[in-house]
């Protein structure tokens, strides 16, 4: 794969829109002081990454914390990709400040791009860069992204599947696609 199968602006647009659909959900928990996060991606096996602001993070103090962690992230699930880790929450310890939140997205001829996340509860990272990986690959991600989900334990992916706010997928890709708002045995209330 010698061109990324997204660019940066796609990232973007679908980062945005996953953001708008988590907020109210984070609202709902009592964290209205969530706005916002850093989103890191990378695409292996390159150790180089970019990072976007998405959202609102007004604090400078807490910016840099988070694109740290946000860039930690990401190159801790790339150093562990080896040992077959999709996502850092497979290499996470609390006690010395490794959260999860980065996820590893391989379609085979597709894409393979590592996307990590640092600004909100380490759940809601994971969730949100699951749900951004669904809005730019669609049904290509879908399922995995399914799996990774009901494996962590985190409800903020199916909240944001079943959300009003949630359209259907994006057409990010130029692709219409759909969600289905259930996955095997997992109902999302929808």
């Amino acid at each position: 794969m010698n061109q990324p199968a997204v660019t940066a602006q796609q990232i973007m647009d679908a980062a945005n829109r996953a953001l708008a659909v988590l907020l109210p959900i984070l609202k709902e928990k009592g964290m209205e002081d969530k706005e916002g996060l850093y989103l890191t991606y990378q695409f292996p096996p390159d150790i180089m990454s970019a990072t976007m602001k998405v959202g609102n993070m007004p604090d400078p103090e807490k910016q840099e914390k988070c694109i740290e962690k946000s860039q930690e992230k990401g190159a801790r699930l790339l150093q562990f990709s080896d040992q077959g880790h999709k996502t850092s929450r497979e290499s996470r310890d609390f006690e010395i400040g490794k959260y999860a939140g980065a996820v590893r997205i391989v379609i085979p001829g597709l894409v393979d791009i590592i996307m990590s996340a640092s600004g909100l509860p380490e759940d809601a990272d994971e969730d949100f860069v699951l749900y951004t990986g669904c809005l730019l690959f669609g049904d290509k991600y879908q399922a995995e992204a399914y799996r990774l989900a009901e494996k962590s334990g985190s409800d903020y992916f199916f909240r944001m599947l079943s959300a009003k706010a949630a359209e259907p997928y994006a057409r990010v890709m130029g692709n219409e696609s759909h969600i289905s708002h259930a996955s095997g045995s997992r109902e999302t209330g929808v």
